[in-house]
């Protein structure tokens, strides 16, 4: 007996000072971890912050670039012509005038407005546009004065200039959060580190009534752009990124609060050291009283939890028959890197999807730059198109030329509608919506097309079948299929419109007897911008896709080339949450 129990001390012993062996090389590996993955994430809150301070510049000076010429389209005519320039025409200007190169008035109008004189003088020197430096009116607005050169025969030149009200320019892109959790913020300061813009949490003074001379200011003023760690103005840690702008003379900078990005870092450090203080405390109590029987599972989960520690989440450990403290163990630990192994691969998709997320908004917000810069002289040439159509003699070749090109603005207009179409997010709205009425509309919208074909349509199926959805976007995803389905229609063919009740869903299927398509056409059939039409952009149908799934619904698609095709849309029968409320 006494020999036994000296055995098992020594056991103990043993098993205690590899246990404490573990909690130090723990301990070691833990510091480590943490300094290797706070100085990661760091670097990581840097690229970021980089980002965004470079997203919200082009979108600064988009914008400056946009109110320059929206001032050339408005004012600069009559400014030219010597005529009154109304500021009152523009929402986000507080005043306009025309004056020469000393700052004298010399349009129609006098008003007190006297615009910044080294913005008179640029302007008058490089005949380009120039801007002031950033003030406040007498209302205690901040503003910056926008001056244009006017291309005239006036003795002396004469310069167009714009007072821009800067809570309705350059405020609202600087104070949008997206990107910037829930401390960081984008500024601008100018060259004396005045604060131009407002903070986002409002604890800073009043723009232009206040320095800030942080590190990134005087970095931006020396070397253009970087990122850095500093102290804010307001005493917290943070990283930023910085750039300066030239023509504006402005420093951009965006900060984000260190300990925000670092919190997932401390919340993961506790709950780790609480589970590993809890679990070595529990083997150390097992093992006093089961050191012998338990020394050689317990070396298996050992090298087990170490290979899992190494990223190797596959490992599992040989689970022992019976109800012991030693089996539940084997199986506790096996189901714990089991729920390991799923979190990271949810983690990972959360990440794709976040990463998509993310450039699905940049492209949208791309597209609906491109789209808006390409409608305006789209507009004029439609417009134009109009007049010479009027002036043309009907029936004549010219007039024949000018309905060819209105054709092809108007299939610009389409193909422009489509992009930004999916460039934006759908918003869904929910409420009860008659289904057969729905189908009908849609019908309607392409039976000009079909019957110039002479294609038949027809919708079949259930008179009466009422859903909680958004009839908007179920009537442009049908009205995509059906056209789908007339461009792969030859004379003669056909095509159903069927609406049938499945459960609790509602399946609405095109079905068409035309070309159909071969499996490799089917397999990529919702791949953005894939088409196989000459005269096509490709997103038809990804739209489908994105507002069925919008809706909670699913698409299919069914085909063989020469027999047809038939895409079906589910839908659920009333919303997600059971009731009728708008879904934004």
């Amino acid at each position: 007996m006494a020999r036994a129990f000296r055995f098992n001390r020594l056991w103990v012993q043993l098993v205690a000072a590899g246990a404490v062996l573990v909690v130090g090389t723990a301990l070691l590996i833990s510091v480590i971890g943490t300094a290797v993955s706070r100085r990661a994430i760091l670097d990581e809150a840097e690229d970021h912050i980089d980002a965004v301070v470079q997203e919200r510049r082009a979108r600064v000076l988009a914008a400056l670039d946009r109110y320059d010429e929206l001032v050339r389209i408005q004012l600069m005519p009559a400014a030219g012509e010597g005529a009154e320039v109304d500021a009152g025409r523009l929402a986000w200007a507080s005043a306009a005038g025309v004056f020469d190169e000393n700052g004298r008035r010399i349009d129609r109008r006098d008003t007190s407005y006297a615009p910044d004189p080294t913005a008179l003088r640029a302007a008058s020197m490089s005949h380009e546009p120039a801007y002031g430096v950033m003030r406040l009116d007498n209302r205690g607005r901040p503003v910056l004065d926008l001056v244009l050169p006017l291309a005239t025969q006036r003795k002396p030149a004469a310069l167009l200039a714009v007072r821009l009200l800067s809570e309705r320019t350059i405020e609202p892109i600087l104070t949008d959060t997206s990107g910037l959790g829930v401390k960081g913020e984008v500024f601008l300061l100018d060259r004396e580190m005045t604060m131009l813009t407002p903070s986002r949490t409002r604890e800073h003074p009043d723009p232009l009534t206040h320095k800030m001379p942080i590190p990134p200011a005087r970095a931006a003023l020396e070397q253009g752009r970087g990122t850095m760690s500093y102290e804010s103005f307001l005493g917290q840690e943070v990283v930023g990124a910085y750039d300066y702008l030239p023509r504006q003379r402005w420093v951009l900078v965006g900060e984000m609060n260190v300990a925000e990005a670092l919190q997932p870092l401390r919340e993961l450090t506790l709950r780790t050291v609480a589970i590993a203080a809890a679990a070595i405390i529990l083997l150390l109590l097992l093992t006093f009283r089961f050191a012998r029987s338990w020394t050689r599972p317990i070396v298996r989960i050992t090298r087990a939890s170490e290979q899992v520690a190494g990223g190797s989440y596959e490992v599992r450990v040989p689970e022992r028959r019976g109800g012991g403290e030693v089996a539940a163990l084997g199986r506790s630990f096996n189901r714990m890197v089991a729920a390991l192994e799923r979190g990271r691969s949810e983690i990972a998709a959360a990440q794709r999807r976040a990463v998509q997320a993310e450039t699905m908004a940049a492209i949208g917000r791309l597209v609906a730059s491109i789209v808006h810069e390409m409608r305006n002289p789209l507009s004029s040439i439609k417009m134009n198109l109009r007049l010479l159509e009027r002036r043309c003699e009907q029936g004549s070749s010219e007039a024949e030329h000018v309905g060819l090109a209105a054709g092809e603005v108007a299939r610009l207009e389409a193909m422009l509608d489509e992009l930004l179409a999916y460039g934006k997010p759908p918003e869904v709205t929910t409420m009860p919506v008659d289904m057969v009425k729905v189908a009908r509309d849609s019908i309607d919208a392409v039976r000009d097309a079909a019957e110039d074909r002479r294609i038949t349509v027809e919708l079949t199926g259930n008179d009466a079948l009422e859903a909680v959805s958004d009839g908007e976007l179920v009537r442009r995803a049908l009205v995509n299929l059906l056209q789908n389905a007339i461009d792969a229609c030859a004379e003669g063919d056909s095509i159903r419109v069927e609406l049938a009740r499945a459960g609790d869903r509602i399946a609405l299927a095109v079905r068409d007897t035309g070309r159909g398509m071969p499996e490799s056409v089917r397999m990529r059939l919702f791949d953005p911008f894939f088409t196989t039409r000459d005269d096509g952009v490709g997103l038809g149908m990804s739209n489908v896709k994105k507002f069925v799934e919008a809706l909670g619904g699913t698409v299919e698609v069914a085909s063989r080339e020469g027999e047809g095709s038939a895409v079906t849309i589910e839908l659920p029968g009333e919303s997600a949450d059971g009731d009728t409320a708008d879904r934004r």
